[in-house]
């Protein structure tokens, strides 16, 4: 009876130890692709280059992006954001479940949407120099910042490519900043 308990103690807490050992795995980005609307890779603007992408509101912008699971254990990616704030010119609408083994790299396609570019004049830009993954593994989630190879630079349209900008630069009010458009 006693080797059991001890036997099963043991069990507990090489279980214990291993919860607390490994922790989620951690993710690296390589080279995005890019489809639903045109994107130009500038290698001279910026110190990494930029991507630029060409405003068409309503849009959707498709990034396939190769996610590394540079952990030891499997993980899935269940969600993406950038780290936009509020009146974000690019916003994430869409990630499908991807599932990466243990230092494996697989694909997962990211679509964000164009809007919101009645707050700003046609000058303003935003640029994004990563996302924020969400991953589940081993029965736990967490979110993990990702750079990518070059930052994303979204120019805001003039006033007649967005449907509800106002003929008016002054316009651009932005008390109602909660409110998505």
């Amino acid at each position: 009876m006693r080797r059991t308990v001890v036997a099963a103690g043991l069990g507990v807490a090489l279980v214990g130890g291993a919860a607390a050992a490994v922790s989620v795995p951690s993710v690296a980005v390589a080279a995005p692709a890019f489809s639903g609307v045109a994107v130009t890779t500038v290698a001279e603007y910026g110190p990494r280059g930029t991507h630029v992408i060409d405003y068409r509101h309503g849009q959707v912008l498709r990034i396939a992006l190769p996610v590394t699971n540079t952990g030891r254990a499997p993980l899935t990616v269940i969600g993406a954001t950038f780290a936009e704030g509020p009146l974000a010119l690019l916003t994430v609408r869409d990630v499908a479940d991807v599932k990466v083994p243990a230092g494996a790299t697989r694909t997962v396609v990211v679509e964000a949407l164009l809007g919101n570019c009645k707050y700003f004049h046609e000058r303003e830009t935003q640029t994004y120099d990563g996302l924020i993954l969400s991953v589940w593994s081993l029965g736990r989630s967490a979110d993990r910042a990702v750079s990518l190879d070059r930052p994303l630079l979204v120019h805001s349209p003039m006033i007649v490519g967005c449907p509800d900008r106002k003929l008016n630069r002054q316009a651009n009010d932005r008390r109602d900043a909660s409110v998505r458009g």
